[in-house]
């Protein structure tokens, strides 16, 4: 109740373990953080970036190499926390991000994490490297055949995404251009079961 406890673990140790009083000021830099985050500001105070890094992260990833695999299991205050914004240096007022030395990805918990890793797919001859879909045709109280400019659903309204085709065939030749293959689905074949049947 008092603590927020962070580990480090890589493969096959844990590299670090830390704590934090729940008290600690990094949460309140979070929460300044994420709000001018969330409210786009076009000035954002990027040292508060730099502090939440030099807290939370540096200690951290010591012993993690650039350019590895980050996978974040978030709690508590950091769930909705982008960390790829955190700020790693700050040089002529240009910062540099997280993101740029590691991929990172989340998970909902290290039980799911461990779960997911360990599933063997049954047949591996009809992997991908990348599944693209974009700008897909939803259908609106049964309508067939017409794409969707609007669909309300408790105030919301979804429209096309703009070059949404054009950024999944640009993406698709770049993975081709590296010699890894693709499947692209735009439009009337970005469709719900193209996800499903490639998750199973």
């Amino acid at each position: 109740e008092d603590n927020v406890f962070q580990w480090v673990v890589s493969k096959d140790k844990v590299l670090r373990a830390l704590s934090f009083p729940r008290e600690h000021e990094v949460f309140k830099l979070i929460h300044d953080y994420q709000t001018q985050i969330a409210q786009r500001r076009i000035n954002i105070d990027l040292r508060l970036g730099k502090e939440i890094f030099d807290v939370l992260m540096k200690e951290a990833l010591r012993d993690v190499s650039a350019s590895a695999r980050l996978i974040i299991v978030p709690d508590g205050p950091l769930l909705r926390f982008p960390f790829e914004a955190l700020v790693t240096d700050i040089r002529g007022g240009a910062p540099k991000y997280l993101l740029e030395d590691y991929t990172i990805s989340y998970a909902p918990s290290a039980s799911v994490l461990a779960e997911l890793m360990d599933r063997k797919r049954s047949e591996t001859a009809g992997q991908v490297d990348l599944l693209a879909l974009g700008n897909p045709i939803i259908d609106v109280e049964g309508a067939t055949g017409r794409p969707l400019l609007e669909q309300r659903r408790g105030g919301a309204r979804l429209e096309p995404l703009h070059f949404a085709d054009d950024e999944v065939s640009s993406i698709g030749r770049l993975y081709q251009q590296g010699g890894k293959s693709s499947e692209l689905y735009v439009r009337d074949k970005a469709l719900e079961n193209v996800v499903k049947s490639d998750a199973n």
